[in-house]
């Protein structure tokens, strides 16, 4: 077995010196290089001596992240060219006779020469890295950025390896199968042109070996969102690869030494094979499934839009986050009135499917029958509950919800409808998430139950909306922030307990919590707060010295909202929070499930805060009015410039960023106050709000 490894070692050395030799590395080696400085070097200059790049470039290692996937969107297909050459070297230099002779076995041969292209191309990448790493240490000295790469390094893992093991083993089954080497750059470039063409992220994405398509951007709050299948996708490349791997030493143009080793190499091809194909049964299986499970309860709720519902008057949330069993951990007792003319036998609401329940009751301790199935849970009263009369329940569940399953009458294309900023190239789309220490959850989640069915409403209504109070008690690690509806009444931060009072009913109830920094200030109109990562806006004490100027621009702002509106704003409280960049506005057959708005809270990209770089901003503006002799005193200028920042928070437009309503405070003036059934009228009226102020 030693001699085995030695001699695959000392092959893949010397095709390791042999393809550093060859002009194509060289070239690909050249498009790495630029690649990397383009991206590094450019947008450090760019923030040095210009305004800020686009905010996406200032999270942690970003720019590293994206020069290494468009390095291995090419690396990926000039592969090709430098893999077809495992054979040529020896061929045209008659040596191929010579070098079989030779006391090496066909595995160790080809297993050499596989392992010479793939650590040349690794080592080429590791080289990349660090020239990345260099490039963000300036970058940390000039802009105060933090020089994070592992997004980098996950996404090497990730999509770079097994997109180099699969093509060099595709091209080295086709070399040594048709010993052709132009039809063995072909038929894999006819490959990629297919993913690129027609494949894309058809067919589960299993056709898209590179990852060309694949949804991979990072966020500094929760890192890559979730991947889904494409670890399963990973997998069977790099599965396939070993399989490809072994058919080639078994095609390859040499007499057999050893029919032993012939026959297991020939079963390790098998095996593999046999896993992959496996692996990609096992998916479209799991999809199958999933696409059945949803139009079925998409049908079910579908068939109980129009029995009649309860209402909710008032939750008592006792909440628990991140402790021993389950992510979150609920006792709800809510209070239910019948406001119907008829009596209910039974009580309807959403609750998302993936939360466990463990007890009903009634407030006297009597368990109650119920069915939890395709996110609707149904209550069966032992005695109706009459008209105006009300009963109190008690429900505990735990779990991690799945928002994935629950806003289930999204529609697939809706590009032409509503436009928002997906970042760089591609990522994916998250409407909750609760890990790591960062909880974002909408009331579109479903984490909490609602009266009546969340989908099936069709194009002409919405669904109805529950206004109620709340007393919500929050249980989680004493260093988060905690951000939902109304007021905080009670906080006990060494036990990690705070408890919220919502006064004013509301028609939903989201939670937000991580290790934000929070500045907040009390105005006549509201309590305005911004929870944000320290990180990404760390020079926000330079409004210090102006502060009073500028809560006076803030509370004209309000005002002026107030006045366009006709209504004061109705909360006590307007949150702020920064949330990752993944995070989704979907369009439904009911309209649009805006799950970055809910009552008095505005969840914000985080590159809406690290596009912001106050100190350049003042600098650049300071020059600007010194050219053209205008008043460039300090106190002015950043008084411009936090009324810009706060603009862009309160009144968000332009035109790359897409609809400005869709992340304005306007919808808590109106649609969070109003049960607007009809979903036109419904959008009409926030975009007529938004374009008066």
């Amino acid at each position: 077995m030693s001699l085995f490894i030695k001699h695959i070692l000392a092959v893949g050395r010397a095709e390791r010196l042999l393809i550093f030799r060859t002009a194509k590395f060289w070239v690909l080696s050249g498009i790495g290089l630029f690649i990397v400085a383009l991206f590094i070097l450019g947008t450090t200059l760019a923030t040095i001596f210009d305004n800020n790049p686009p905010g996406e470039f200032m999270l942690q290692g970003t720019d590293a992240l994206l020069a290494m996937y468009l390095f291995s969107f090419l690396q990926a297909i000039l592969i090709i060219f430098i893999a077809s050459d495992f054979r040529k070297t020896e061929v045209h230099s008659r040596l191929d006779q010579v070098m079989y002779s030779r006391p090496v076995d066909t595995a160790s041969w080809v297993i050499g020469k596989f392992w010479g292209v793939v650590s040349s191309l690794i080592y080429l990448n590791i080289a990349l890295i660090v020239l990345a790493s260099i490039g963000r240490i300036f970058k940390w000295y000039f802009t105060d950025a933090s020089i994070g790469l592992q997004p980098a390094f996950i996404y090497i893992m990730i999509a770079t390896i097994p997109a180099i093991l699969f093509m060099t083993a595709l091209v080295f089954f086709f070399v040594s199968s048709l010993r052709l080497q132009a039809l063995s750059i072909i038929l894999p470039i006819g490959f990629v042109a297919a993913i690129l063409f027609y494949f894309q992220g058809k067919f589960l994405g299993f056709f898209d070996y590179a990852c060309f398509t694949s949804p991979l951007f990072a966020s500094d709050l929760i890192g890559f969102a979730d991947l889904g299948y494409l670890l399963y996708q990973r997998l069977f490349y790099t599965v396939f690869a070993l399989a490809l791997l072994c058919f080639s030493i078994i095609l390859f143009p040499r007499p057999v030494q050893n029919k032993k080793l012939q026959h297991f190499v020939l079963l390790g091809g098998t095996i593999f094979s046999l896993i992959a194909v496996f692996l990609v049964l096992r998916v479209v299986q799991m999809e199958k499934e999933l696409q059945n499970w949803r139009k079925d309860a998409y049908a079910f709720q579908k068939s109980l839009v129009n029995k009649a519902t309860c209402k909710v008057s008032h939750y008592d949330f006792d909440v628990k986050l991140f402790g021993d069993g389950a992510p979150l951990q609920a006792t709800v007792q809510f209070s239910i009135k019948n406001p119907n003319a008829e009596p209910l036998a039974e009580l309807l609401f959403s609750l998302n499917q993936a939360l466990k329940i463990h007890t009903l009751k009634s407030i006297a301790g009597e368990t109650l029958p119920f069915e939890h199935k395709f996110n609707v849970l149904n209550i069966r009263l032992k005695q109706p509950l009459t008209p105006a009369d009300s009963i109190e329940l008690i429900l505990t569940y735990a779990g991690k919800p799945n928002a994935d399953d629950f806003i289930l009458d999204r529609l697939p294309d809706q590009d032409d409808l509503i436009r928002k900023r997906e970042g760089p190239f591609l990522r994916s789309s998250i409407s909750s998430w609760l890990d790591n220490d960062f909880v974002i959850l909408p009331m579109e989640s479903g984490w909490y139950p609602i009266p009546g069915v969340a989908c099936g409403y069709g194009f002409r209504r919405r669904p109805p909306k529950n206004f109620a109070t709340a007393r919500i008690t929050i249980e989680g690690p004493a260093e988060l922030h905690y951000i939902t509806q109304g007021r905080q009444i009670s906080s006990d931060s060494l036990q990690g307990r705070y408890v919220f009072a919502v006064e004013k009913p509301v028609p939903g109830f989201s939670l937000n919590a991580g290790p934000y920094k929070k500045l907040s200030r009390k105005f006549r109109q509201a309590e305005l707060a911004l929870y944000y990562y320290p990180q990404h806006l760390p020079a926000i004490e330079t409004f210090s010295e102006i502060a009073d100027t500028c809560f006076e621009a803030i509370e004209t702002l309000l005002d002026e909202f107030e006045t366009v509106t006709g209504t004061a704003y109705p909360y006590p409280q307007l949150s702020f929070v920064e949330i990752p960049t993944q995070m989704q506005i979907y369009l439904t057959e009911s309209g649009v499930r805006n799950t970055l708005l809910q009552p008095g809270i505005i969840m914000l990209e985080e590159t809406a805060i690290t596009g912001h770089n106050i100190e350049k901003e003042i600098e650049l503006r300071q020059k600007k009015a010194k050219r053209r002799g205008r008043d460039d005193s300090i106190r002015k200028i950043k008084r411009d410039v936090f009324i810009d920042f706060m603009l862009d928070f309160l009144l968000p437009y332009k035109a790359w960023q897409g609809d400005g309503t869709l992340n304005s405070p306007l919808k808590n003036y109106l649609h969070f106050q109003v049960d607007i059934q009809n979903p036109v009228l419904h959008r009409a009226l926030e975009v007529q709000y938004f374009e008066r102020c």
